[in-house]
């Protein structure tokens, strides 16, 4: 038994195992980039060591993905450099200020994509400013330039290929297995809270299980790029995400309703949702989740007899709170079917109705103030580092100005905003790591002759490098330590290792970080102000939309609204009244847009004199979040045409135009609410 331990440490599937197969990946990755850049004798190896750290992943999709997008923005890029350089020949401030408009463009349409593709926009303005800095006083360079980033850009690509697929291959398909998991667990904990509560925390556990399913979504992305694998289950994982979207705003609405009706936690269908949710979250097998489906079927059926309607309202609290549980067990039953087609596609597609076939989602929303500041900040920091550079003629200046509005636009695409501060402290650590690695390397490399030796001792220091700091939060650390070792040594056929160049290096290079965190701390900085402003503008825009939209799909407006919940939540606290307000009005707005959405959809099957009164209770959810009052005129006209004993759809109807006049009324839509129950 002792000694069980260190060998389940090192099996292929534990961490620390996973993370040395990283590791040896890159390593054999670099050596045989390095091989190959000598074998065409380029000049700017080092363009194709920094490469390997930025595409290199240990999923093969992952890597795919990165490295298309890392190929399609450096072409993009190589051609905006050319004609850059080429249209301001001989004119450095003119070549700085059209630089400068194409990053603000190019920053501006990072912001606007989501997952690995914004990494390929920021690509293209980086491989711009290689070109256009590096051609700025010959303009006959910039074309061989362009060739020379694409070839250099294309061997680690190519190589990191050949390592992926020989060396241990690994599919994205169990990573977003494991997302979609992780997920489903979060999801389920979260779902029996709420049922066994009767009076849910004004806290927002949603935010935790949103940003699961939103990494979800986006590992499922990646499948895309092994669409060749043998049983790809993109679709079925793709319905099994978005059926937990839909649960998770089901759950939502049901906990907003019962806030208004305390006495109804105690009912059968609760209890044997709660059992339901607590049976499909231990099911293994497609038959227990078609049972626990039907199960769930059965209890979106609303019983009879509706509770006597208060004065005032639209409908009892109790039932409003009876409808939100039959839409939690009709977004469980979605759940369900979703697992089981996906575990089992053939033997239990006879059992369940058709579904279509679903995508994962984009999850984008178009915040342009956000993408604007976004494209500022590089093209701001390419002015204030050229008119440092320009002014005193430092001969090593144009490095800074390459790098520096580079890694403002790069590095956020790769790294979460949580951490993006601690990132340029981390690149600080690995620029000195590899200040150190590289003066180790240099000593050795002048005892020893060959490629072999060389490959050896390289590849042993990226080994390290990698196992030690392979994990994403740490991938700054050794991003700046290949960036280092690349650009202080430059490995060429004829080595001439110099330990002034790599100090030469290092003296410019250790100014990176500060100009990365002040660029982050000082223009435009993403803190708790900045998250609140973004978060209030989005809110009141996506539920704008929502309420005047004539279109009845709710999809894309959904996923808008929980990517910029995800987005901009995270970062604030249910601790500080003002935050929780906030965040309490996203999701307040959240279960709105679907109340809107659902009066809209049902509008056409109720009688005329019920139907009419759906475009005035939309706009009053519309002036409620736009601050304009809370306007109640339409709920009691609603109320005086209902009738003594309305009928099972304008019931239905009914409750749901209740859920939002609640909504309304506590003036959780307010743009400065007040932090409720």
């Amino acid at each position: 038994m002792q000694g069980s331990a260190p060998r389940e440490a090192w099996h292929l599937s534990s961490p620390l195992m996973r993370r040395a197969i990283y590791a040896l990946k890159v390593a054999l990755t670099v050596v045989l980039t390095l091989f190959v850049a000598f074998m065409f004798n380029l000049d700017h190896t080092y363009w194709a060591l920094m490469t390997v750290p930025l595409i290199v992943r240990p999923e093969a999709g992952t890597m795919v993905w990165r490295s298309t997008a890392r190929l399609a923005g450096t072409f993009a890029g190589g051609l905006a450099g050319c004609a850059l350089a080429l249209s301001f020949a001989q004119s450095p401030v003119q070549a700085i200020g059209g630089l400068a408009l194409f990053l603000l463009l190019v920053g501006y349409l990072t912001r606007m994509q989501s997952g690995i593709d914004a990494y390929g926009y920021a690509t293209g303005g980086f491989t711009a400013l290689v070109i256009t800095i590096s051609a700025a006083t010959d303009p006959t360079l910039a074309w061989p330039l362009t060739l020379a980033r694409l070839t250099e850009t294309m061997i680690p690509i190519f190589c990191g290929f050949v390592v992926m697929l020989v060396v241990f291959p690994r599919s994205v398909t169990d990573n977003a297995g494991r997302s979609l998991q992780a997920a489903r667990g979060v999801l389920l904990g979260f779902t029996g809270d709420v049922l066994k509560a009767d009076h849910a925390p004004p806290s927002a556990p949603e935010r935790e299980v949103m940003v699961a399913i939103g990494a979800a979504h986006t590992d499922l992305r990646s499948l895309v790029y092994e669409r060749s694998r043998k049983g790809w289950r993109r679709p079925g994982m793709a319905d099994v995400a978005h059926a937990m979207d839909r649960l998770t705003v089901a759950v939502t609405a049901l906990r907003f309703a019962q806030e208004d009706a305390p006495g109804a936690a105690a009912s059968p269908v609760r209890a044997e949702l709660l059992t339901l949710v607590e049976a499909l979250a231990a099911a293994q097998t497609a038959a227990e989740r078609v049972a626990l489906g039907q199960r769930a079927d059965r209890l979106t059926v609303l019983p009879e007899g509706p509770q006597p309607i208060p004065k005032g309202r639209l409908a009892a609290p109790g039932d409003v709170v009876a409808r939100c549980l039959a839409l939690v067990a009709l977004r469980l039953r979605e759940l369900a079917w979703a697992e089981a087609l996906l575990a089992d596609p053939e033997g239990t597609a006879p059992q369940i109705p058709a579904r279509p076939a679903r995508r994962p989602s984009i999850r984008r929303y178009r915040d342009h103030v956000a993408a604007l500041q976004n494209g500022a900040r590089p093209a701001i920091m390419l002015i204030l580092m050229s008119i440092a550079w320009l002014g005193t003629g430092w001969s090593a200046g144009s490095s800074i100005v390459t790098i520096v509005p580079a890694l403002t636009l790069l590095l956020p695409t790769i790294v979460p905003r949580a951490v993006r501060v601690k990132a340029g402290q981390a690149l600080t650590l690995g620029l000195t790591a590899g200040l150190v690695i590289g003066l180790a390397l240099m000593m050795a490399l002048n005892h020893v002759e060959g490629f072999v030796a060389l490959a050896l001792l390289l590849g042993a220091a990226v080994f390290v490098i990698f196992f030690l700091a392979g994990e994403l939060q740490l991938l700054p650390l050794a991003i700046g330590s290949m960036i280092m070792i690349s650009v202080g040594l430059q490995f060429s056929n004829t080595p001439n290792f110099d330990p002034l160049t790599l100090f030469n290096a290092a003296a410019g290079l250790f100014l990176l970080p500060p100009c990365f965190i002040a660029a982050l701390t000082i223009l435009f900085p993403e803190d708790r102000g900045w998250l609140r402003s973004h978060l209030r503008r989005g809110t009141t825009r996506l539920m704008t939309r929502a309420a005047t939209a004539r279109s009845d799909s709710h999809d894309d407006g959904l996923d808008e609204m929980i990517d910029m919940f995800t987005d901009y939540g995270p970062g604030l606290s249910t601790d500080l009244p003002q935050d929780a307000a906030l965040i309490r009005r996203a999701r307040g707005a959240l279960v709105a847009s679907l109340c809107c959405h659902d009066l809209r959809r049902q509008e056409a099957s109720m009688p005329a004199g019920i139907a009419r009164h759906g475009p005035a209770l939309r706009a009053a959810a519309w002036a409620a979040v736009r601050g304009r009052g809370v306007p109640d005129a339409p709920f009691a006209s609603l109320a005086a045409a209902l009738g003594p004993v309305p009928d099972d759809a304008t019931r239905r109807y009914a409750e749901i135009a209740e859920l939002l006049r609640s909504i309304i009324s506590r003036h959780i839509l307010s743009p400065n609410p007040k932090e409720g129950p």
